[in-house]
C-alpha cells in the first residue's frame, strides 16, 4: 500500500435534524452530505483508488457509493472499519488499542494486493488510525476528522524516500453547518455535546 485515503462519512440526516435519533445513529446522508460526498468523489476522481473500505454503517457505505460512482474499484463493508463499540447507555467496552488493532489489521489485510485504499468510516477511528501510522501524540490527531466528509490522504511510498506515513494532503468539502437552517444547527450542536 502507497497512498491511503481516511475520510470520515458526509453530514448525515440525524446531524442535521432531518431525522430524529436513530438506534446506534445509523443515520442515511442527508442533502448537505450528498453535496459533500459529491465534492469528495470531484476531489479524488484524479486520483487512483483501487479499492474502498467501509463501516457497516449506512452513512459510510453511501458515502462511499457515491466516491465510488464513475470508477470499478472493489468495495467492502466490515465491522472491523465500525465506530469505538459502546453500550446503549455509551459506557465504553473497547479500548484504543483495541479498536486500533481491528481496524488496522483489517487494513493490512488488502495491504499487499491494493496500493490505493480508501477507507471511509468515523471520526474517532480514523482519528486514531492515523494518529498509530504517523506515530502522533493522542491530543494531536483529535480533530483530525472533526468535520463530516474530511479526507486525509497519507502516502509511504519508499521509492520516494518515504520513512514513515506522511500526510500528503487533506479536503474538507463546504461545511454542513455553513447550509443547515438555524433551528437544525442548534439542534446539532446540542445534539453532539
Amino acid at each position: 500500500m502507497i497512498t491511503l485515503y481516511l475520510i470520515r462519512h458526509c453530514h448525515t440526516q440525524q446531524m442535521s435534524g432531518e431525522v430524529a435519533a436513530l438506534p446506534r445513529g445509523d443515520a442515511d446522508l442527508s442533502r448537505v452530505g450528498i453535496s459533500q460526498a459529491h465534492h469528495l468523489a470531484e476531489f479524488l476522481s484524479k486520483r487512483p483508488i483501487d479499492l474502498i473500505l467501509t463501516s457497516l454503517f449506512v452513512r459510510s457505505q453511501h458515502t462511499a457509493r457515491i466516491i465510488r460512482a464513475e470508477r470499478h474499484t472493489p468495495l467492502f463493508s466490515s465491522m472491523a472499519l465500525n465506530e469505538y463499540q459502546v453500550r446503549d447507555d455509551e459506557s465504553g467496552v473497547e479500548t484504543t488499542d483495541q479498536a486500533t488493532a481491528r481496524s488496522l489489521s483489517y487494513l493490512f489485510h488488502y495491504s499487499p494486493h491494493f496500493e490505493h485504499i480508501a477507507v471511509v468510516a468515523h471520526n474517532a477511528l480514523l482519528s486514531t488510525m492515523r494518529m498509530r501510522l504517523m506515530n502522533l501524540p493522542f491530543d494531536s490527531a483529535t480533530d483530525a476528522f472533526a468535520n463530516a466528509g474530511a479526507c486525509r490522504v497519507l502516502r509511504y511510498d519508499w521509492k520516494k524516500g518515504d520513512q514513515n506515513w506522511r500526510e500528503e494532503i487533506h479536503f474538507v468539502p463546504e461545511s454542513a453547518e455553513q447550509n443547515a437552517p438555524e433551528d437544525a444547527k442548534t439542534q446539532a450542536r446540542e445534539q453532539w455535546r
